[in-house]
């Protein structure tokens, strides 16, 4: 397909030869003598420079004509082949853990989360990248939370849900390292790397968690 930009340049070259031979034309025809020879070749090149460029943007225009009446077949977008890691990224979630939490945590989580699911909205506060991170919500957060599910119910006592959660097998493996070393059970791990509203509990996982991870590096 011929680029309109260059059917505009070749233009602006034939207008300028042209200009060029009139300009000549005029500044050699004031003078009393000049070289007739001289002249002679030179505008007898531009004369051939400029037959060609014209020549040569007929041939464009005319076959631009002839593509406008041509179908051609759609030429797709390249498309942004995934790694295979990516690809095969939601076989790797196999293994299943509960999550025990505040019913006011999880509208929060909601609120926090694009997909406005459970599992996803839980998933991503300890899973980045595929990868284990104990980030939890603080505590001031959750003391908050619950202060606004307070104020707005106060007859309504703060209520759990357990839910379930499809992770890696490598997750699946830290967390029960994890909760061997601090000797609690695997729903309560896991719950604390969502949350946490004990200062202690949560200082025994990180310490177990930073151990754990400092040997698989």
């Amino acid at each position: 397909m011929f680029n309109s930009k260059k059917i505009e340049s070749l233009e602006n070259k034939v207008n300028s030869l042209q200009e060029k031979v009139y300009a000549l034309l005029n500044e050699q025809l004031s003078e009393v003598t000049y070289n007739q020879d001289s002249l002679r070749t030179m505008l007898e090149v531009v004369l051939k420079e400029t037959v060609k460029n014209n020549e040569t943007l007929a041939y464009i225009l005319k076959n631009m004509q002839r593509q406008d009446k041509l179908s051609f077949t759609q030429i797709e977008e390249p498309t942004n082949e995934m790694p295979e890691e990516k690809k095969n990224n939601t076989n790797l979630y196999t293994r299943f853990v509960s999550v025990k939490i505040p019913n006011d945590v999880m509208e929060y989580l909601l609120e926090k989360s694009r997909s406005g699911k459970k599992s996803p909205a839980i998933k991503r506060v300890f899973n980045r990248n595929g990868k284990l991170v104990l980030c939890p919500i603080s505590m001031d957060v959750v003391d908050k939370i619950h202060t606004t599910h307070t104020a707005k119910n106060p007859t309504i006592p703060i209520s759990y849900e357990r839910y379930t959660i499809a992770i890696s097998d490598e997750m699946y493996d830290l967390f029960s390292k994890i909760a061997k070393m601090v000797n609690l059970k695997l729903i309560e791990v896991v719950s604390s790397f969502v949350y946490s509203s004990s200062t202690l509990e949560y200082g025994r996982i990180k310490e177990a968690y930073n151990a754990v991870t400092n040997q698989n590096i």
